[in-house]
């Protein structure tokens, strides 16, 4: 059932036929397919939750999605990068004086 439901996955996003998903499949042991639904998947959880902006009940249906978390820190680390990034260009300008 499993397998079942991985081809019918990829075949809707790639937009093929059954068959054309299994074969591709067979035919890649790497299972590039299956990880770029993986990246796709993640990719629409962070479109919905850059959309929702500060909007947290936008969300709720989101709430146990497997990517959300992974969002979720995501985000929040790369303010932080941006945060200290600001306080260093602060930093050296005060220098500069």
């Amino acid at each position: 059932m499993r397998r079942l439901l991985t081809v019918a996955r990829v075949a809707e996003a790639f937009h093929v036929l059954p068959s054309v998903a299994a074969r591709a499949l067979d035919e890649d042991p790497e299972q590039l397919d299956v990880l770029c639904l993986i990246v796709l998947s993640y990719a629409s959880v962070k479109s919905q939750f850059d959309q929702a902006g500060t909007d947290d009940g936008a969300l709720k249906h989101l709430k146990d999605h497997p990517h959300m978390l992974a969002v979720r820190r995501n985000a929040f680390d790369l303010h932080l990068e941006r945060v200290a990034a600001r306080r260093a260009a602060q930093e050296e300008a005060n220098n500069g004086r």
